[in-house]
């Protein structure tokens, strides 16, 4: 008799390690579920990109996240399209809003700053909404 392992989803390895699906009704063959580990994911997105991603303006070297928490998306949906420092605020935070006012950035910096953003994150802003590309 072989040793069987079988997990909550019926689906099991022999002891020689090799996959065993679960069957279904009359013999018929159930495919194996497939889990997406979300942590996994993110880890590896993280270790892609890192967890900041820095630009520098006059010197001064600033960063923004490479990943957004969903309050911080629900904040940008609400603001409106035409408020850069809103914008800039929410992805910055405060400290470093405060220094970066201190530039003469024009919005055309801004928008070519965002670019590249979007371009090395896969985060799109646009009309005060954040996505990623798909």
């Amino acid at each position: 008799m072989t040793d069987t392992r079988i997990d909550n989803h019926g689906n099991g390895r022999d002891e020689a390690g090799r996959g065993i699906q679960a069957q279904s009704g009359a013999g018929r063959d159930v495919p194996p579920r497939r889990r997406h580990n979300v942590n996994m994911a993110r880890a590896q997105r993280l270790e892609a990109l890192g967890e900041q991603w820095e630009f520098e303006l006059d010197g001064e070297v600033f960063s923004l996240p490479t990943e957004l928490p969903r309050d911080v998306v629900r904040a940008l949906a609400g603001l409106d399209p035409n408020d850069l420092d809103g914008l800039l605020t929410l992805l910055l935070g405060e400290p470093q809003f405060r220094r970066f006012a201190q530039h003469a950035a024009s919005v055309q910096d801004i928008q070519a700053l965002l670019t590249a953003y979007g371009r090395d994150t896969g985060m799109t802003l646009g009309e005060a909404s954040a996505s990623t590309r798909s």
